[in-house]
């Protein structure tokens, strides 16, 4: 019994650390920002968009999102028209759910413009990434 309880405890640490292979770290987010921001164009907001983070990566990853938000929205308005993967989705849902609290574990990343951007920006507040299923 004690044989089976240990196996199994190696193959659920084996597939944990596989899962969490592939999820970035702050150096990759932050790499993803600075593409994005060196040269702002649909296909480094999706990269940007598309990074699989967790924990306290995933802080950094919605205060950047928020930060490139503020720089390009109108880019993220055309993007907001065909988001094809559901990180996509669920970031677009997280900043306009979020707003400025996007910012809260990183205060210094939030732009000065960004308060006024997103109170411009009612389009991404009734986004269909927005709705439910069902409603």
């Amino acid at each position: 019994m004690k044989i089976k309880l240990l196996l199994l405890m190696a193959i659920g640490s084996i597939l944990g650390a596989c899962t969490r292979g592939d999820l970035a770290t702050k150096e990759d987010v932050t790499e993803r920002f600075r593409t994005f921001e060196s040269d702002p164009g649909e296909k480094a907001l999706r990269a940007l968009l598309n990074v699989r983070t967790d924990g306290e990566v995933s802080y950094l990853h919605m205060a950047l999102i928020g930060k490139a938000f503020a720089q390009q929205p109108d880019l993220f308005r055309a993007a907001a028209t065909n988001l094809g993967t559901e990180m996509e989705r669920r970031s677009f849902r997280w900043l306009a759910e979020s707003g400025d609290a996007v910012f809260e574990y990183y205060p210094d990343h939030e732009p000065q413009s960004f308060d006024q951007v997103f109170q411009d920006s009612a389009w991404l507040k009734n986004h269909q990434s927005l709705q439910t299923k069902g409603s």
